[in-house]
C-alpha cells in the first residue's frame, strides 16, 4: 500500500508528460497534413517519445540532472542537424518545429518541480499558441509601431516609476506620492486594456460590444460619441441607445473593480447595491437593443478618436485632479462632516468621478464605508442625469425616445438606492 501512495505522484507526472507531448505532436500533424514538403522532424509519436525520454532521463538521476542534461544535448543536437538539413533542402527558416521539440523535453523537469497549477497553465499556453499561428499574424499585421512604444510606457508607469516612489504624505495633503500614482496606474490600467480590446480585438464590433468596451474606457464619452452617430443611422435607433445604456452598466463596473482594488470591506458593503443597479441597467439595455429585430448593426473603431489612455499629459491631468479633489474633500469633512461631502459627490458627478471616487477609496479620512457608498453613488447619479442630458441633446428624435425610457429606469434605480440610504 506504501509502495502505491509513493508512486501515485510519479505516475500522475508520466501521464501529464504523455498527454502534453502527446497533444503537441497532433498539433504538429495538424499544422502539415496539407502540407506537400516534408516540414518537421515528426509528429505525435515523435513529440510522444521526446517526452519520454525526457522523463525517463529526469527519473534516472533526480538529485544531479547529469544523465537529464546530457539528454538535452543529445535532443539539441538531432534538432540542429534537422533544421539545418531544412534550411538545404526547402529554404525554410521557421523555428516553431524546433522550439516545440526543446520545450517538449524540458516540459518533465518543469512539471516534477513546479506547482500542478504551474504545469497546467504552461500546458494550455503552449497548446492555444501552437494552434493559434494564423490568427496571431493577423493580429500582429493589425498592430501599429506606436503600440509598442505604449506597452513600454505602461510597463514604465507601472513597474518602474510606482515602486519608486516615497509613501511619506505630502505636506497639507493625507495622500503620498505613492498613492497618487496608484491612482493613476489603476484607472490607466483599466483604459488600457479597455482601449486594446476595442482597437485590435473588435475593430468592427456590434453596437452593444462597443457599448460595453466603450463604457469599460469612458462611460460619458460613450455616450456622447454614440449619441451623435445614431442621427446617421435612425434605422438602428433602438441598438444605439441599447448600447448606451450598457455603457452605464459598464461604469458601474469599473467603478466597483476599482473599489474592491482599494477597499475591500467597503466594497463588500457596496456589492448588494452594485448587484442591483448592474443588473437592473443591463437588463434594461438589452430589453431596448432587442426591441425591433432590425439586425446588429456594427460600429468602425475609427469614432473613437479619443487619445491613449497612456498619454503622460494625461497621467499629469490625472494627478492634479486627484490631489485637488483631496484637498477639497478633506477640507469639507472637516468643516461640514458627511453632510457636506454627500453635497460634494453630488456636485462632482457632473464634472468627473473617477479621481474623486479613488481618491475616497483610497480610505484617507475618517469616515465608515456606508458613507464612502452613499457618496459613491450619489456622484454616479449625478454622472448618469448628466449623460441623459448629453444623450437627448446629440441624439436622433428616434433615439431620444429609447433613451428617455432607459436613463430614466436607471434614475429611478439610482433614486430607490439613495432613498434606502436615506429613509
Amino acid at each position: 500500500m506504501e509502495y502505491i501512495v509513493t508512486l501515485s505522484p510519479l505516475l500522475i507526472d508520466f501521464v501529464l508528460v504523455i498527454l502534453f507531448s502527446f497533444s503537441l505532436g497532433l498539433q504538429e500533424h495538424q499544422r502539415f497534413a496539407n502540407k506537400k514538403e516534408l516540414q518537421t522532424f515528426g509528429t505525435d509519436r515523435t513529440f510522444t517519445l521526446i517526452g519520454i525520454f525526457g522523463f525517463l532521463m529526469l527519473v534516472a538521476d533526480v538529485k544531479h540532472l547529469i544523465l537529464y542534461t546530457i539528454g538535452f544535448v543529445i535532443i539539441g543536437i538531432m534538432l540542429g542537424i534537422f533544421y539545418y538539413e531544412k534550411i538545404t533542402l526547402n529554404a525554410r527558416f521557421g523555428m516553431t518545429s524546433i522550439i516545440l521539440g526543446l520545450i517538449t523535453y524540458g516540459f518533465p523537469l518543469l512539471i516534477m518541480n513546479s506547482p500542478r497549477w504551474l504545469s497546467l497553465l504552461f500546458f494550455v499556453v503552449v497548446i492555444i499558441l501552437t494552434g493559434m499561428k494564423d490568427k496571431l499574424q493577423k493580429l500582429s499585421s493589425k498592430i501599429e509601431s506606436k503600440e509598442f512604444t505604449t506597452l513600454a510606457l505602461f510597463i514604465i508607469i507601472s513597474g518602474v516609476i510606482l515602486p519608486i516612489l516615497p509613501s511619506n504624505n505630502i505636506p497639507f495633503l493625507s495622500i503620498s506620492p505613492y498613492q497618487i500614482w496608484l491612482a493613476v496606474v489603476a484607472m490607466s490600467s483599466i483604459s488600457y486594456f479597455s482601449y486594446i480590446f476595442r482597437k485590435y480585438v473588435f475593430p468592427k464590433s456590434g453596437l452593444l460590444i462597443t457599448g460595453i468596451l466603450g463604457g469599460i474606457y469612458s462611460s460619458t464619452a460613450t455616450t456622447i460619441i454614440l449619441s451623435k452617430k445614431s442621427k446617421d443611422d435612425a434605422h438602428h435607433a433602438n441598438k444605439y441607445s441599447g448600447a448606451i445604456i450598457m455603457a452605464t452598466a459598464m461604469m458601474y463596473i469599473r467603478i466597483f473593480a476599482l473599489f474592491f482594488i482599494f477597499s475591500k470591506q467597503a466594497a463588500i458593503t457596496f456589492l448588494p447595491f452594485f448587484l442591483f443597479l448592474t443588473i437592473t441597467t443591463i437588463l434594461t439595455a438589452l430589453w431596448i437593443y432587442n426591441m425591433t429585430k432590425n439586425g446588429e448593426g456594427t460600429i468602425s473603431n475609427e469614432i473613437f478618436k479619443d487619445k491613449n489612455p497612456l498619454e503622460f499629459n494625461m497621467a499629469i491631468i490625472f494627478s492634479i485632479l486627484y490631489m485637488a479633489f483631496s484637498f477639497l474633500t478633506d477640507l469639507i469633512i472637516t468643516r461640514f462632516g458627511t453632510e457636506g461631502l454627500n453635497l460634494m459627490s453630488t456636485l462632482i458627478g457632473f464634472v468627473g468621478i473617477d479621481p474623486f471616487l479613488i481618491n475616497l477609496f483610497q480610505g484617507h479620512y475618517a469616515i465608515s464605508s456606508t458613507v464612502i457608498v452613499l457618496a459613491t453613488i450619489q456622484a454616479m447619479t449625478s454622472n448618469n442625469i448628466l449623460k441623459t442630458v448629453y444623450a437627448l441633446y446629440f441624439a436622433s428624435h428616434r433615439a431620444k425616445r429609447y433613451l428617455t425610457i432607459g436613463f430614466g429606469a436607471v434614475l429611478i434605480t439610482n433614486a430607490f438606492v439613495i432613498a434606502f440610504f436615506y429613509l
